[in-house]
């Protein structure tokens, strides 16, 4: 059978699944649809449009995956397979298209490339850490203060903020995205949430940024994906 079918075949269970499970489950779906291309941008907003139930976005992100046909569905399965707990994917038949995409050989384009292609473990790098990755970015004057509230509203998990965080850095430029990158390669050595850990960062000018991107980005690449196989 194939995905497509198997996700019509499957619709209610997975509805019931996704639904009746947590925000951050489906959302952490969505950061691997985001990662491995099987969803654009303004497909992960509209499907995370606020106000919206968690089983109406479910039914919106079901109906979308298989309207981009065969290999999107693909996806969606090996996606729930990394989300799902045990006890979930039992009510599920993932068949044989649990196995995640091959690990991509080319670095990223650009270190804004960088933070979609490895959002899922950047998410669970930065829990923990936005409030003092946020007041790196105030003094380095990559962020203001409206988007420091923005990215911690009181409604947000640790993992939302940190989703809100990426997705913001990415609006702001390239250099704004090597700066996050660099400071969260710094995550874990230092106490957490302690500025002073990431002093000695050094923030690329444009000026710079273009004839050092390259190597920046190969480097990050390299390090990000030990991460995603941790």
């Amino acid at each position: 059978m194939s995905a497509q079918c198997l996700l019509r075949s499957q619709r209610d269970q997975l509805v019931g699944v996704l639904a009746g499970g947590s925000q951050d489950t489906f959302h952490s779906l969505l950061d691997y649809l985001l990662a491995w291309e099987a969803l654009l941008q303004e497909d992960y907003e509209n499907v995370r449009a606020s106000g919206r139930t968690l089983s109406g976005a479910t039914r919106s992100l079901l109906d979308l995956v298989e309207g981009k046909g065969e290999a999107a569905c693909r996806l969606l399965f090996a996606a729930l397979n990394q989300v799902l707990a045990a006890s979930q994917k039992s009510h599920l038949s993932l068949e044989d298209f649990s196995s995640p995409p091959p690990l991509e050989t080319d670095p990223p384009s650009s270190a804004a490339q960088s933070l979609l292609r490895y959002r899922p473990s950047l998410v669970r790098k930065l829990h923990g850490h936005v409030a003092a990755t946020l007041k790196l970015l105030v003094d380095r004057g990559c962020f203001t203060q409206y988007d420091c509230d923005e990215v911690q509203l009181p409604v947000y998990t640790p993992s939302q903020q940190a989703r809100r965080l990426l997705d913001l850095t990415r609006m702001k430029g390239e250099d704004t995205a090597q700066l996050l990158l660099t400071t969260i390669q710094q995550l874990g050595k230092g106490p957490a949430d302690t500025p002073s850990a990431f002093a000695t960062i050094t923030f690329q000018t444009r000026a710079s940024a273009d004839c050092l991107r390259k190597g920046f980005i190969a480097r990050v690449f390299r390090r990000l994906r030990c991460l995603t196989t941790t």
